[in-house]
């Protein structure tokens, strides 16, 4: 490059150095004058070219004329005395696509390319807006504001407040069936947008690509509208044998529709991050720390049993069916089977998330289990014994509390303690008392 730009500087000072008669001079002064020539030209063709005409617009302007009933501009032609020239031209105003009707604006916004996210953050904002202002509405009774009056003559009276109640309800209860019905949207996830937006669906299926994704999300939603029209009818939110028949079929046309989007694997996958079984599975096991092959196998056969028993009214077979399907976890788990079964109960759960949430060794949980098994059992024993008399069982029970609050205190330490025991800790709080206590 260097080289190249000190060729080119030679080369310029060689010919300002050249005489003015020699041939490089002049050939360099007729490209000169044969370069203002060709400009010459140029000039006087664009100053003698016809002007514009109308025919000179695009058909699509003048299809626009014709629609609107003026006449294309004509630079050729002076407007008349008192006639109004209409320029056309492609300016867009916001009036041409709104609409008081919610399902004619979101067609015209269909209409000029606006993207599906953009019209739900549009219609779900104005929806929003105009169901805040009839509930503000609720909140006056009616009463002009005068400044001189004190606060009780604009209170609701207790026919007021029991009336804002129920038509408070009846607001939130509507939204949902508007928005669904506008936007094939559920209202809660929507609304959690504006608000903590964790975007669970995308974070779980995100072995999908983005179309499958979008597709997928799509036939949620359309199951999810289909399953709320289901049970429209239903008597106390309690669905009879038509509603049932009307979920069975909606339940294979969601099957049908994922399996036309995804692969035999991906559908499994999505089964396995999304079915209701695998969600409460996921709540209910904690604790037993599932391998991928422990949570599959589980799922799998719950999975099969409720798929069967999910529309059917048949209480006795499906409890039957449910003790087949816990034999046979047990079976496929091996030695695995006691920790499956203690995952089962509530209190130990609790207790693990104690121990989570408080970054506990993993095997505290278990100690803290340990100790509350066995003082509950105790417990049992010293209440069942009818031959001890009543104040000597008294003894026993508080010594137990005690005992049980002493350990526990010098293995947690006074504070995190005090948390337990008003938290999955509370059985501890009877374990002094004859009465009768519950464990789950």
């Amino acid at each position: 490059m260097k080289r190249c730009a000190l060729q080119k500087t030679q080369t310029t000072c060689e010919l300002a150095r050249t005489d003015y008669n020699s041939p490089v001079r002049m050939r360099y002064t007729t490209l000169v004058l044969l370069n203002l020539l060709v400009l010459a030209a140029g000039a006087w063709w664009f100053a003698r070219r016809p002007a514009a005409t109308a025919t000179d617009a695009t058909p699509a302007a003048l299809a626009e004329a014709k629609r609107k009933g003026v006449a294309p501009f004509n630079p050729n032609k002076p407007a008349a005395a008192g006639e109004r020239v209409v320029y056309v031209t492609n300016r867009f105003h916001w009036s041409e696509v709104e609409s008081a009707d919610y399902r004619k604006y979101i067609a015209n916004l269909r209409a000029i390319g606006c993207p599906e996210p953009t019209i739900k953050d549009l219609i779900v904002t104005d929806i929003m807006k105009l169901y805040a202002l009839r509930r503000g509405d609720l909140h006056h009774n009616g009463r002009e504001f005068k400044y001189w009056e004190t606060n009780e003559k604009r209170t609701l009276t207790k026919k007021q407040f029991t009336e804002r109640e129920s038509q408070l309800a009846a607001i939130d209860k509507e939204i949902p069936g508007v928005l669904r019905e506008l936007l094939g949207v559920n209202y809660e996830r929507e609304l959690n947008k504006y608000f903590v937006d964790t975007r669970d669906e995308e974070r779980k299926l995100a072995f999908l690509d983005e179309a499958k994704l979008t597709r997928v999300l799509g036939v949620r939603d359309l199951i999810e509208g289909l399953r709320e029209q289901a049970l429209a009818g239903a008597r106390d939110g309690q669905p009879g044998a038509a509603e049932l028949e009307k979920l069975a079929a909606i339940e294979k046309q969601r099957h049908d529709l994922l399996a036309q989007v995804l692969s035999k694997d991906e559908l499994a996958r999505y089964e396995l991050a999304m079915s209701p079984t695998a969600e409460r599975l996921r709540g209910e096991l904690v604790g037993f720390n599932p391998t991928e092959d422990e949570f599959r196998a589980i799922h799998d056969a719950w999975r099969e049993h409720e798929a069967r028993f999910a529309f059917s009214a048949d209480t006795a077979a499906r409890d039957a069916d449910r003790q087949r399907v816990e034999q046979e976890i047990k079976n496929k788990l091996g030695n695995r089977a006691d920790d499956y079964a203690r995952a089962q109960n509530r209190d130990f759960r609790e207790i693990v998330l104690f121990s989570q949430q408080n970054e506990l060794p993993p095997a505290m949980a278990k100690s803290l289990n340990d100790m509350r098994e066995a003082a509950l059992s105790v417990r049992d024993t010293l209440l069942s014994d009818s031959q001890l008399p009543p104040a000597r069982r008294d003894l026993a029970l508080q010594t137990l509390r005690e005992e049980i609050e002493k350990t526990m205190r010098a293995s947690l330490g006074d504070q995190l303690y005090a948390s337990f025991q008003n938290g999955p800790g509370q059985w501890i709080n009877s374990l002094g008392s004859a009465m009768v206590f519950s464990t789950r």
